[in-house]
């Protein structure tokens, strides 16, 4: 959660480029797999992408944070939880795009914890990906100012009513 940026090298070394690239592939082919199982085309440069091509124009593969699944890790780490959100992990409402009648853009965002994965496409646009770069800044979500502080009296209540619900299944009256 304190982490600002992420350098590729950390997680992947010298071979990073590949890595993060093989990263952006495992969710390219999650993605492509879900337009299938809908009947929906395949976007033209995925599948050579999914093959070795070196970059994916029409994708743009980002990472962030979210920061009220981070409070709820923590608070849940708190409580005896040990890995919090590390295993709750899913697909997010994905938005589809149409123009002229055709599939023209889709956002397919992929949640692990606290850790957002977004994988966007357009049709016909050239845009750059996290692994096109040596290091990358992590977008915040739900993580301004303004938020953070509208959460916080919110926080203890529902962490008190939490603590309730969890000592009634293990002492049942």
């Amino acid at each position: 959660m304190t982490w600002k940026r992420l350098d590729w090298a950390t997680i992947y070394g010298a071979d990073w480029r590949r890595g993060s690239a093989d990263l952006a592939r495992y969710f390219g082919k999650q993605f492509g797999c879900m337009l299938a199982s809908q009947r929906l085309p395949i976007p033209r440069d995925l599948i050579p992408f999914l093959d070795g091509a070196e970059r994916c124009p029409s994708w743009c593969f980002m990472v962030a944070i979210n920061w009220r699944g981070g409070d709820c890790h923590r608070m849940m780490r708190r409580h005896g939880f040990a890995d919090g959100l590390s295993n709750f992990i899913g697909i997010i409402d994905s938005a589809a795009y149409q123009s002229q009648g055709s599939l023209s853009g889709f956002t397919y965002t992929y949640h692990i914890g606290y850790v957002w994965i977004c994988a966007d496409w357009h049709d016909g646009m050239d845009r750059q990906s996290w692994f096109e770069h040596p290091s990358i800044e992590l977008m915040s979500i739900n993580g301004t100012v303004g938020e953070r502080i509208a959460w916080m009296p919110r926080r203890p209540a529902s962490e008190g009513r939490y603590l309730w619900n969890r000592v009634r299944k293990v002492h049942p009256e």
